[in-house]
């Protein structure tokens, strides 16, 4: 996941323009001056990568998660901070 956000926001780590909390459950928040952006996986999604995934069902698993939808892998909300 982190390497996604800096390959396709431009963030790195080493420009000190993101950083990473250890929580139980992926979540990304950008901000900017005024706006604010939470992308959160939707219910359910990370427990079953976890129950489900392991060395054998990786590849499947990704695939799978590669073919759903946006909206059913992902919550977004928007607001002003």
């Amino acid at each position: 996941m982190i390497d996604g956000i800096q390959i396709s926001s431009c963030c790195t780590m080493g420009k000190g323009n993101i950083s990473v909390a250890e929580d139980s459950l992926p979540i990304a928040e950008f901000t900017d001056r005024s706006d604010t952006l939470e992308i959160t996986l939707r219910d359910g999604v990370w427990e079953m990568i976890k129950r489900d995934t392991d060395h054998d069902t990786e590849e499947s698993i990704s695939l799978m998660i590669d073919s759903m939808d946006d909206g059913s892998l992902f919550s977004v909300r928007e607001g002003r901070h």
